[in-house]
């Protein structure tokens, strides 16, 4: 089932350079009539090799956690035949399509509005530093301002969603019964003899958090998680975490220290914790992560069909398959490889 509209991370947001209500009865050129500038059109919308260029620029460092960045990674088999060109392109055209189609099916709703985009366009310019160090930025990467409307309005279309799905209280009450917060020392079976031998270990640090050693200095001296802050932890619901840790955590009371929980992973000892405040970066990340979760849901697969169904695809093979994607070569160093985490699923 297509979720393209759950969760997109930023390196999957879109941008364009126009977005129009699909009303009229017009139809698009065929890909003979299409210039060698027009990628594809999206109902009667076009869409440009700038927008493409904008697009690839923030999938690529994605495409390339699986296929490196030396030369010719373009050209690198995925997966069921296709490479790292076929997915990269066609994905980029999709999710154009994907996110127009998603921002006039929130405005639809009435829980958008073209004055709502602006505002939002508006400030994305304003947290950037302003309009110099927007200008700045668009040049570095070679886009153009417009694309930037049309990621101001995807974000700003799916927090209206968000908001209408889920209130402030609904949301509260989820994250005070349904979410745990935890921390833990987990010793990895790899780079030990043998699974005793891990599991030794986490005893020895499980006696020693219950007899008071300070469960966040054993973490920084021994746990093997590098995702985790020994500080915060972990605050999470069920589905989030593999199932033994998330099942050792629940049967804690707060502040009770688990005797060692195996996972794949190897031996975790987890402490309970009373989740954060109100006036915490973590309740209030958390409490936007319910939010989303409750919209992507009204997003089902009938619904997303009924959603792209007003905007085909005419694609321009030719113009397509003919993009230089050799110029996209990202340091590794910057590409995003989540938080490190051994364990979140």
């Amino acid at each position: 089932m297509k979720r393209l509209f759950a969760g997109l991370t930023a390196c999957l947001m879109l941008f364009a350079t126009g977005c129009t209500n699909n009303n009229e009865d017009t139809t698009a050129p065929t890909e003979v009539e299409m210039g060698e500038n027009t990628i594809a059109y999206i109902g009667d919308i076009e869409m440009t090799r700038d927008d493409l260029n904008a697009i690839i620029h923030l999938l690529v460092p994605t495409i390339q956690q699986y296929t490196g960045a030396s030369e010719g990674w373009e050209n690198i088999v995925l997966n069921e035949g296709l490479t790292a060109r076929d997915v990269l392109t066609k994905t980029a055209v999709e999710q154009y399509r994907d996110q127009l189609a998603f921002i006039e099916y929130v405005k639809g709703k009435g829980l958008y509005t073209d004055a709502d985009a602006e505002e939002d366009f508006e400030a994305l310019i304003e947290s950037t530093g302003g309009k110099e160090a927007f200008d700045s930025v668009l040049q570095a990467y070679s886009l153009k301002g417009d694309a930037f409307r049309m990621l101001a309005a995807y974000n700003g279309a799916y927090t209206a969603l968000m908001e209408n799905s889920c209130t402030d209280e609904a949301a509260d009450k989820i994250y005070n019964e349904d979410y745990i917060t935890a921390k833990h020392i987990l010793v990895l079976f790899e780079g030990r003899e043998n699974e005793e031998a891990a599991y030794n270990e986490a005893l020895d640090l499980y006696k020693r958090a219950k007899a008071g050693e300070s469960f966040e200095e054993l973490i920084k001296s021994h746990g093997e998680d590098p995702g985790q802050d020994p500080e915060t932890g972990y605050t999470f619901t069920i589905g989030t975490m593999v199932d033994e840790f998330y099942e050792g955590a629940l049967k804690l009371e707060e502040g009770g220290i688990s005797e060692p929980v195996k996972t794949t992973y190897g031996y975790h000892v987890i402490k309970k914790y009373p989740n954060p405040g109100k006036d915490s970066a973590v309740y209030a990340d958390t409490i936007a992560d319910i939010k989303s979760i409750a919209a992507s849901n009204l997003i089902t697969e009938e619904v997303y069909q009924s959603i792209i169904e007003p905007y085909p695809l005419t694609i321009n093979e030719s113009v397509l398959s003919s993009i230089d994607l050799s110029m996209y070569t990202i340091v590794e160093d910057n590409v995003n490889y989540g938080d490190g985490s051994v364990f979140n699923e």
